[in-house]
């Protein structure tokens, strides 16, 4: 049947638009654009980012992958591809065979680090950044090497920026992120954060 709508290679939704319909902050999708090439948009005559439901749908499997526990960079790569299920990304996401995937070289990272073996951890390091983006690295490999990265959110010019913390940048056991509304509550957040970090106990 036909009809007016939109079909899934017409980029036509403005990143509001699109940001409404999916339930993710403008900022957020920026990011997994610009990190994990998750949406692919077109230019208008008039030079704006055109987005397609095709885009729409792989951040909705990409939503559905981070609930089922992956990384950010994982859930990015696994809804970018149109033949793998949810079901079989969760089942593999711990057991991946492939050398070039998170899991082997961020398991050799721990190895090194939890023998402060610091040649073997720089090696690894280097392997890393070869095969994977810095931001991914920086977040994913470590969490996966069992590192706790924590965050400190200031939401005076980005009020979203909560969001984009707790999907692409805090990760690890017991992660959190502490909020500030502007720069002159930044010392006593950065305090609440550092002694929740030493304690293990919220600071209010």
């Amino acid at each position: 049947m036909s009809g007016s709508g939109q079909d899934e290679g017409s980029p036509a939704l403005r990143i509001g638009e699109l940001s409404r319909r999916v339930g993710v902050s403008e900022y957020v999708l920026r990011a997994w654009e610009r990190r994990y090439g998750l949406l692919k948009p077109a230019r208008s005559e008039g030079g704006y980012r055109l987005y397609s439901e095709a885009d729409a749908q792989r951040i909705r499997h990409m939503q559905t992958y981070l609930a089922g526990g992956l990384a950010a960079a994982q859930a990015a790569r696994a809804a970018i591809d149109e033949d793998q299920t949810v079901a079989s990304a969760i089942d593999t996401r711990a057991s991946d065979a492939d050398p070039a995937d998170l899991p082997g070289p961020a398991g050799a990272l721990r190895q090194a680090l939890d023998t402060m073996d610091e040649p073997a951890a720089q090696a690894s390091l280097d392997r890393l950044l070869t095969a994977f983006t810095v931001e991914a690295v920086l977040r994913d490999a470590l969490v996966l090497a069992g590192v706790t990265i924590n965050g400190l959110c200031i939401l005076h010019e980005e009020p979203d920026l909560v969001q984009y913390f707790e999907s692409d940048v805090i990760g690890g056991p017991g992660a959190f992120a502490v909020v500030c509304a502007n720069y002159k509550d930044f010392s006593e957040a950065m305090r609440r954060k550092l002694l929740r970090e030493i304690t293990d106990v919220p600071i209010v």
